[in-house]
Order: C-alpha cells, then sequence, then structure tokens
C-alpha cells in the first residue's frame, strides 16, 4: 500500500495531504501533463484507502457479528464500496442524486444504479468524482482515519 511506504516520511505525507485538499493549487499547474496524472493517480488511491478505512469503521460491528473472514471481508467491501460511498454522500444532505451526477459529468441513471449496488465498478472518472465528494461532506472523519492511516 502506498501509505505503508510514506509512513516514516513526513515530507511526503505533507505532500500528499496538499494535493488532498488542493489539487488544482498553482503548484501543480506547472506540472507537465505525465507528472499532473501521476499526482491525479496517488490522490485516488490515498482517497480510495480513505473510503475503504470509512467502510471497515462502519460495518465493524457486522463483520465482527458474523464473524466474517478477510476474504469474504474484502469481496464485500470491493462489491459495495461504490454504493457505499454514494449512500454516505446523500446522508449527509450536502448533495442529492442530481448533484452527484452533474459534478461527476454523468447521468443519474448512473448514479442510481450505484446507489441500487447494480454498478459495482463505475469507472475511475465516476469513482474518482465520488471519492473527492465523500472526502468533503465527511472531511471530520476522513481526516481521522487519515491520521490513523499515517499512525500506524
Amino acid at each position: 500500500m502506498l501509505v505503508e511506504l510514506l509512513k516514516n516520511n513526513q515530507m511526503a505525507k505533507q505532500f500528499y495531504k496538499l494535493i488532498l485538499y488542493h489539487p488544482h493549487s498553482t503548484r501543480f499547474q506547472k506540472l507537465s501533463f505525465l507528472e499532473k496524472k501521476l499526482i491525479d493517480f496517488h490522490r485516488f488511491q490515498l482517497l480510495l484507502q480513505i473510503a475503504n478505512a470509512a467502510y471497515e469503521k462502519h460495518y465493524q460491528a457486522y463483520f465482527e457479528l458474523f464473524k466474517l473472514n478477510e476474504n469474504i471481508r474484502e469481496t464485500m467491501k470491493i462489491q459495495n464500496l461504490a454504493q457505499f460511498v454514494v449512500n454516505s454522500i446523500i446522508l449527509t444532505g450536502e448533495y442529492n442524486i442530481n448533484g452527484l451526477a452533474y459534478y461527476a459529468n454523468t447521468t443519474i441513471d448512473i448514479i442510481e444504479d450505484i446507489k441500487r449496488g447494480n454498478l459495482i465498478y463505475p469507472s475511475y472518472y465516476v469513482m474518482n468524482k465520488l471519492l473527492e465528494i465523500f472526502f468533503y461532506v465527511n472531511k471530520q472523519l476522513c481526516e481521522e482515519i487519515w491520521e490513523k492511516l499515517f499512525e500506524q
């Protein structure tokens, strides 16, 4: 995992925190296309790790109650992560399905399919936009998870 590589590197931690909060700052506008895409990919990985940790935290009691093994947990997480992200965003009340579709530059049908669990593997672009919104509307939770990822 990316975070494991960065645990003891304070400068890297600050860099990745900066790209999580300010991906379109003037510093990054000076980078080449390839460098921007590389940073965007790393940013996506970090947002995905934060969403995965939030999913684990949300369903921890469920996993313990049914004593699910690690394989089943991972399968459930992979299949339900996009749905969890969309439902978490909608539950905050800051965005509705129309707003999510507009921000992700996709149709309402795609967002509804994700919400219902019919589309478990949305495109990279759509998932990236949904993760950005998830990070924004659950900022306190995501910051707690961010700190825990680097403390471990």
